[in-house]
Order: C-alpha cells, then sequence, then structure tokens
C-alpha cells in the first residue's frame, strides 16, 4: 500500500486534466452543431416553402427573398423543435406579379417548440440591416444565443431589447426603424449577397463598393500578417513611383494570395498557416469572418463567376467558395492531389503535383471531362489564344520548363526551357501573344511570343522572389510583387527585352498586391 499512495497522486492529476479536455471537447462539438436546423423545423419550412435554401450556417432564405437567422434559447425546454407551437404565425410566401411590390409581410418571428427561433432580418429605408423589431419579445428570445460560427454582416444591428443575445458580434442597439412607402419595412432580400438589387416602391437596396481614392491598391504584409492599403502615386512619367499608405488591417494568418469578389465589397485572403480564408469587408476595412477549410491550403484562383477555388497540401480535396455570398459552396475530389489550377468557361483545369497530367473538370456537371498531357511537378497554368487556338500553359517547377497544350485537341504542342523555378503565367490582358513566365529561381520574367521564342525580359534585384503580376493603366504597365524584397516593381507592359522596372519601395514583404480601383489606375500616359 505505501508503493500505491504516490502513484495514485501522480496520476490522479493527469487524469483530473483528461477529464478537463473531454469536457472542453464536448462543449466545442456542441457548439460547432448549434447551427443544425433541426429535422421538424427544416420539415415545416419545406412544406411552406419547397424551394427554401438553408445556408451551412443557418440562415434561412426563402424564394421570395426574406432572410431569417437562427436564435437558441440559453436554456431550453425542448430543443428537438419537432413541431411549432400553437398559435406560431403561418409562413407562406408572398408571391406579387411582376413588376409590382408585394403589400404583405411574412412574420418577422416564428417559433418553434422552446428549443429554436427564427428572427427575420429587415432592411430599413436608410439601407441599414437589422433584426426586426418585435412587441414584446418573448423571454426565451431574450435569453437566445446567436451561433457563434455564422456570418453575419458586420453592419447588423440588434434591437436594444435583444442586448442580451450573445454572439461575435458588437452591441449596437437599433433606432426604431423607418417605414418604407408602403407601410412596413423593406424587404431583405438578398441580404448576405453584395450583388444589387432594387426595391422599386422605397429606393434602392444596394450596397456598392466602398469608394476609394484613385489608385488605390491591396497588398499582403507576410512579416507581420497585415493586409494595407494605398494609393500609388507618379506626378509624371520621369517621377519615381511611390505607394503612400492609409490602412492597416491585422489577418492573424500569413496570407498566400489575394482575391477581390467582383463587386469588390469583400476581399478573400486564403491562410499558408490556417487552415481558413480571411474574409476583409472593403467598407469596414476590417476582418468580417473566418472560412474553415479541410486541410492546409497549396494554391487559389478566382473564377469570372464569382467563385474561388482552392486547392490543399495534404489532401485531393479541392473546395469552392462563393465570394459574393460570402459561404463554402462544395468540395471537389478530382481523384488526383491537384496544385495548380487554370479556368476557362465553366471547365477547371488541375495539374496533377505528381503525374504529368492535367485533369479537366466540368463545374456545371461536377464531373471530370478528360485529361490532358502536362509536366512533372507543374507550379503554374494559365490559359489564353494562340492566333485563335485555346492553349493551356503548364510551367514545371523542377524542370524549369513550360509546355503549350492545344485544348481542343488534347495535343502537347511544344515545350520549352525557361528560367529557374517557375512559380507563374501571366497572360497580357489585351494582347494574348504576350505571355510572361515569372521565374523565381533566378528572379526574372520571360517573356513568350506566339513564335514559341523566349526571351529573359526583365530581371529583378538578387535577393527578391517574383510571385505573380498585377496589370495597370488598362494593360499598359505591369506591377510586379516580390515576396523576397520589401519592394515592387513597375515596367511597361509593351516594351521589347529587356523592359526597365522602377522600384515601389514598400513597408515589409509582400506577396500579392491587388488594384482596388482599376477603372482609374492611370499611372503614366
Amino acid at each position: 500500500m505505501p508503493t500505491l499512495l504516490p502513484f495514485s497522486l501522480v496520476l490522479l492529476p493527469r487524469l483530473l486534466g483528461l477529464l478537463l479536455v473531454c469536457v472542453c471537447w464536448l462543449g466545442l462539438t456542441a457548439t460547432s452543431q448549434a447551427t443544425e436546423l433541426p429535422n421538424g423545423v427544416l420539415h415545416y419550412l419545406k412544406q411552406a416553402d419547397a424551394t427554401v435554401d438553408v445556408r451551412f450556417d443557418g440562415v434561412v432564405t426563402l424564394s421570395d427573398g426574406n432572410v431569417y437567422i437562427p436564435v437558441f434559447p440559453q436554456r431550453p425546454a425542448n430543443a428537438a423543435g419537432a413541431a411549432p407551437l400553437a398559435g406560431t404565425p403561418k409562413l407562406s410566401i408572398h408571391k406579387a406579379a411582376p413588376g409590382t411590390p408585394s403589400t404583405s409581410e411574412p412574420p418577422d418571428l416564428i417559433p418553434f417548440s422552446e428549443g429554436f427561433y427564427l428572427i427575420r432580418v429587415i432592411r430599413t429605408t436608410s439601407g441599414k440591416l437589422a433584426l426586426a423589431k418585435v412587441d414584446p419579445y418573448p423571454i426565451g428570445l431574450k435569453e437566445g444565443l446567436l451561433p457563434q460560427d455564422m456570418l453575419l454582416p458586420s453592419a447588423l444591428y440588434i434591437p436594444a431589447e435583444l442586448k442580451v443575445i450573445l454572439g461575435n458580434l458588437p452591441y449596437k442597439p437599433m433606432h426604431e426603424p423607418v417605414i418604407g412607402a408602403n407601410g412596413g419595412t423593406l424587404p431583405a432580400a438578398n441580404v448576405f449577397k453584395p450583388s444589387t438589387q432594387t426595391d422599386t416602391t422605397a429606393g434602392s437596396n444596394t450596397r456598392p463598393a466602398a469608394a476609394l481614392p484613385a489608385n488605390s491598391v491591396y497588398y499582403t504584409r507576410v512579416d507581420t500578417q497585415e493586409l494595407l492599403r494605398g494609393q500609388l502615386a507618379q506626378p509624371s512619367v520621369e517621377a519615381p513611383v511611390t505607394l503612400k499608405q492609409d490602412q492597416r488591417i491585422k489577418l492573424g494568418c500569413l496570407p498566400l494570395s489575394l482575391h477581390a469578389s467582383q463587386d469588390k465589397t469583400h476581399l478573400f485572403i486564403p491562410c499558408l498557416n490556417k487552415n481558413e480564408v480571411v474574409i476583409v469587408d472593403t467598407e469596414t476595412q476590417s476582418v468580417q469572418t473566418r472560412l474553415a477549410v479541410s486541410s492546409p491550403i497549396a494554391n487559389s484562383v478566382a473564377m469570372s463567376n464569382d467563385t474561388l477555388i482552392l486547392t490543399h497540401r495534404t489532401t485531393n480535396d479541392i473546395t469552392r467558395l462563393h465570394m459574393g455570398k460570402r459561404q463554402m459552396l462544395a468540395s471537389i475530389d478530382p481523384g488526383i492531389r491537384g496544385y495548380a489550377l487554370a479556368y476557362n468557361n465553366h471547365f477547371l483545369y488541375i495539374a496533377d503535383v505528381s503525374q504529368p497530367t492535367i485533369v479537366v473538370w466540368d463545374i456545371k456537371t461536377n464531373t471530370q471531362k478528360t485529361t490532358l498531357p502536362g509536366l512533372q511537378d507543374t507550379s503554374a497554368l494559365a490559359i489564353h489564344d494562340v492566333n485563335s487556338t485555346p492553349v493551356l500553359w503548364a510551367a514545371s517547377r523542377n524542370l524549369n520548363q513550360v509546355a503549350a497544350i492545344n485544348i481542343a485537341s488534347g495535343k502537347l504542342l511544344r515545350q520549352l526551357n525557361v528560367g529557374k523555378k517557375p512559380v507563374g503565367i501571366a497572360v497580357h490582358p489585351k494582347q494574348p501573344n504576350r505571355v510572361w513566365v515569372i521565374s523565381g529561381g533566378d528572379h526574372q520574367l520571360n517573356l513568350i511570343n506566339d513564335k514559341g521564342e523566349v526571351a529573359v525580359w526583365a530581371t529583378l534585384p538578387k535577393g527578391s522572389f517574383p510571385t505573380r503580376v498585377t496589370f495597370l493603366n488598362e494593360g499598359r504597365q505591369l506591377l510586379i510583387t516580390a515576396a523576397g524584397g520589401r519592394s515592387a516593381y513597375l515596367a511597361n507592359a509593351n516594351s521589347a527585352t529587356p523592359a526597365v522596372t522602377q522600384a515601389i519601395p514598400l513597408p515589409g514583404k509582400s506577396n500579392a498586391i491587388l488594384v482596388a480601383t482599376p477603372d482609374n489606375t492611370q499611372l503614366s500616359k
């Protein structure tokens, strides 16, 4: 017995620690499932509206555009939500004839048993988003919880009576809602979609992109894990280009790349050191939310339909995110470990990281269409037309080569030697026969013409590591991002080799620059 006591004293703290971990794990598990709609609630909604859309984080959108947010009581008496309570407002979809406004309003509050509520999101005539004002609120709703993982608008106003609702939102009491011309608040159609929507009875329900000064750009800073905004300035052709910083946004992760929604209201920033995509609101200049993904991100490409595609370093999954809706759409499993990506119409081209093969994936049918020959260790893909023939360019990081593949015939046209460790391919937006290969190993840009001739187009200072290019001034200038130094570089995109580059000092190392005002970016004649 004397020998058992010390052993028990040593073991007891470990058992208590294990118990604490289990309790915490169970708590996290419960939180992660908080926004799953109960089956009874979903069945009830489907009966009222067969086309109801339930987002992954619990936001409900009806076919008439009305949006509802789930609220869970802190001490639910019946969390199953199998059937609505007696006296529940009947949920019906109010459809008006085309071109005429609806005069009836759906209920602002839909209670289900005592374990679940849906509260409507409204838009006032002043354009503000708010939770519907109900008088009086049920006590269960006042003591409710907004789910922690919901993607809510940063400017959502919460009525003062609901100030005890907890969540990731700051408390902002709402004034009395403004009554619209039709006797009620404006519909909440497309609340979570930044696309333009117009209400014919009481003005516009639009949220335009934030008005920015001319020549504004966003750029990453990898050493401090920040996103910065500034203005490029060049008083004359002879004067050096400068970048004046005016905003700093803490990202909390190492930015891998930078993408914008089509309306420029949100920025999507995949992280290198975390399995997440940070979403920044360009109006409030702040992080709106973080979308978790399944595994470490390898590469990303933005498609023309506002879809962001991600490949992963440790799994075959390919993640699809919608930048307009700011939500995850689906996951693709092409059966290969994809890395480099390119798109054309509704086809996605995925380079196999271990084989000289490129999978052609049909986004509409979510199926593989065919395969194309490629290069081993493909690090970049790009598509453009050469003499009206669609060509897919593939760059191999280890072979120091690029290959041109005829998309229509599926044949490998040619292989060309380029600079060391190519990491990117850029096609001129108005001159498709000018193709640049970004070679990080020898800090160069190679230019390939339509005859397949390769020449060194620009050489950056030693120590820089070019990653990608951005076109300015309607394609007349080319801005080179270099992660290895504290400068970006500007060059005349139409110049012959060798091009003259101008260094633009940056406050720190950057690996991505995005033009925020492309229509106004006119640095020089």
